[in-house]
């Protein structure tokens, strides 16, 4: 449950730094999220922990690079 939650937020993370986007670019982002995110529901623990560590880290670069936390 704790897994889920993680990922979940990690999910609006990612929506929201891609607002920074211009939009025919933060539409194919979105769109991309929305499938990646929902194609790994199910993936297995193992797979999980490396899912959010790279996501985390396009957060993390796209938000340094516009000025976001």
């Amino acid at each position: 449950m704790i897994q889920r939650h993680r990922v979940l937020n990690l999910y609006k993370r990612v929506l929201r730094v891609n607002s920074v986007l211009p939009p025919d670019l933060r539409h194919l982002g979105d769109v991309y999220v929305k499938v990646e995110f929902r194609q790994h529901k199910d993936a297995g623990p193992q797979f999980v922990e490396q899912f959010i560590r790279e996501w985390s880290k396009y957060c993390q670069e796209l938000g340094q690079n516009h000025k976001i936390s």
